[in-house]
């Protein structure tokens, strides 16, 4: 994965005068910087001293960049900073600056190379000073260049006067400047890296700005490299080893918070999801509680309307009844007098016919027995005349008949009501079966959201229990 490095500095000249070769990385004279990160031999035409580094190792690739207005004699390493050195007279004067950035290694040389042209152009050459750019890869992972540029402006007669950013002492405007550059980097990499496609980016903010709780680690610099490869151990690397460490156990214990985080929200979820689900059954609930309570009023209703038909019933047939009661008994009265009639006389008429039979059979010489039950004979034949005069006298032949008639039709009609009567009397027991149906499903209904109450409330003392008591 790219790894952003960016580090800047001024090269000036020392109190002590110019630098050795020792201490050429850092600062003294800028031509022997530039001989050291370009790996050649210059002399500084200051102090006449020779700077050879030709036998530095991991120089890969120099070049030096102009502006558009440059003599192209600049283009000599040599010619380009000894004007610098002679330019600036002053023992503390301020030559150059250097920059060092880590190149993507996901990139080719051609590809390191462009990059660093891009970003020369963007930032250096386009305000119109020179750029001196080394790039160093010792084949140890970790290839970089260093990039050394003027702070005066260069035209076609040599360096003019110097940057009005170089003159700005104030310490927000240098800062921003200095910003403007790392960002521009982190730009031209994450450009470059996506031309060649690959996914990884670099980002120039720190942990901070990036909302990342970690301690950045500390350069070690090339000295204390070299001992911690050696199996030394230094107070830098030792420095860097505890923030290791420390970051370590702060990203155990933000993995464990976010694991943590994760099971809440988990939990959070799921208890939402119950809560909705809940919700959706007492809405359920509640809809079907109305839907019976609007069905059990139309029952009610309905029951009402029977009940006040069976009353309308009853009160319109109750006159008729009475009279139809007394009708019918005054009917079955003369029925059963003209029936108890007819049968004495159907008796008669046996005993007669018996008697004749029986007077027929006697003999001749029972003739005192023959004149009695002649007289009997008829007296009997007497009564039923008597009989017959009564009937005709107390009754009308077709009474009998009105009165069968009279008999029928309150049976009929008796028969009649009693089929309303039960028709309606069974749609009330229905009806009143259907409300009481209605009432145990509300009753049902009820009954269970008291349980998933009670669930509820456990559920809640539970969850409640093990936020209290679960340690994180």
């Amino acid at each position: 994965m790219p790894q952003y490095h960016y580090h800047t500095q001024i090269i000036g000249r020392s109190k002590k005068g110019r630098a050795t070769a020792a201490s050429a990385y850092v600062s003294g004279s800028v031509v022997a910087g530039a001989a050291y990160r370009s790996g050649e031999k210059i002399i500084c035409e200051w102090d006449q001293r020779t700077h050879d580094y030709t036998h530095k190792s991991g120089v890969v690739y120099t070049e030096i960049i102009l502006p558009k207005n440059a003599s192209i004699k600049f283009l000599d390493r040599s010619i380009l900073w000894n004007s610098v050195e002679l330019k600036n007279k002053r023992k503390d004067a301020q030559l150059a600056r250097e920059t060092d950035m880590a190149l993507p290694r996901e990139l080719s040389l051609d590809q390191q190379i462009e990059c660093v042209r891009e970003y020369i152009d963007r930032n250096y050459t386009s305000e119109g000073i020179c750029a001196d750019l080394a790039i160093h890869d010792n084949g140890n992972g970790n290839p970089h260049v260093h990039i050394m540029f003027t702070m005066d402006k260069v035209t076609e007669k040599g360096f003019g006067t110097r940057l009005e950013a170089e003159k700005d002492y104030n310490y927000h405007h240098r800062k921003q400047r200095l910003l403007k550059w790392r960002e521009d980097w982190a730009t031209v990499c994450n450009k470059h890296l996506e031309k060649a496609g690959i996914s990884e980016r670099i980002d120039h903010r720190s942990f901070k700005d990036r909302g990342i709780d970690k301690t950045p680690t500390i350069h070690m610099g090339k000295e204390a490299t070299r001992l911690e490869k050696q199996g030394i151990k230094t107070p830098r690397g030792n420095q860097n080893r505890v923030i290791i460490y420390l970051n370590a156990e702060r990203e155990k214990r933000k993995i464990k918070s976010q694991q943590e985080q994760a099971r809440q929200e988990e939990q959070t979820r799921i208890e939402l999801e119950r809560q909705q689900e809940f919700a959706r059954q007492e809405a359920e609930r509640q809809a079907k509680i109305k839907d019976l309570y609007a069905n059990m009023h139309d029952i009610q209703a309905e029951y009402e309307n029977i009940a006040n038909q069976i009353n309308r019933l009853n009160s319109t047939n109750n006159e008729y009844w009475k009279d139809q009661w007394r009708t019918m008994h005054r009917a079955k009265d003369r029925i059963d007098d003209i029936t108890k009639y007819r049968t004495r006389i159907t008796q008669i008429e046996q005993e007669i016919k018996e008697s004749l039979h029986y007077q027929a059979n006697l003999s001749i010489f029972k003739k005192k027995q023959k004149s009695l039950l002649g007289e009997n004979i008829e007296k009997l034949k007497e009564e039923k005349e008597r009989i017959e005069r009564y009937v005709k006298t107390k009754y009308n032949l077709s009474d009998i008949e009105d009165s069968k008639i009279v008999l029928s039709g309150v049976e009929s009609r008796k028969n009649i009501y009693s089929k309303e009567i039960g028709k309606l009397r069974k749609q009330a027991r229905t009806l009143k079966d259907n409300y009481n149906d209605h009432m145990r499903q509300i009753h049902e209904l009820n009954t269970e959201h008291q349980r998933q109450q009670l669930q509820e409330q456990e559920h809640i003392q539970q969850h409640e229990n093990e936020r209290i008591y679960t340690p994180y």
